[in-house]
């Protein structure tokens, strides 16, 4: 977007069949502003139109505010958490930022689980009523 080329050159093709990649590149100087931008909202757009199901990859919800914008903007969110370096107090923040959006959470996906402690970390982040 920021060199001005058509999403069609940028889209990687990989080799599993009608799954695509489009990459951010650099990181700009102004992200807020391109998620909130009107070439961001086309570009978005004519993905949908070309896809099955569009994935935005965002940063940390606790740590910048891309992946509020793209919340917001989508409406709907999948919370991936790095069990490894949250608890459960980060999480809770992470689900409020992204509640306050409008967004619907379609769902949490706990990754980074070590195998041997399965069963503690499933009490850990369930026993509360969030």
């Amino acid at each position: 977007m920021l060199n001005w080329s058509t999403y069609q050159d940028s889209i990687i093709s990989t080799e599993i069949q009608d799954l695509d990649v489009l990459t951010s590149g650099p990181i700009p100087p102004n992200p807020s502003e391109l998620i909130t931008s009107r070439a961001f909202a086309n570009l978005y757009d004519t993905l949908l139109m070309n896809y099955n199901f569009v994935i935005i990859d965002t940063p940390p919800v606790n740590t910048v505010t891309d992946a509020q914008l793209f919340s917001k903007f989508t409406g709907n969110v999948v919370y991936v958490v790095n069990s490894e370096n949250n608890n459960k107090d980060e999480v809770k923040k992470g689900k409020e930022l992204i509640e306050a959006t409008g967004a619907k959470l379609l769902g949490v996906v706990l990754n980074r689980m070590p195998k041997d402690k399965s069963a503690s970390y499933y009490a850990y982040y369930g026993t509360d009523e969030s």
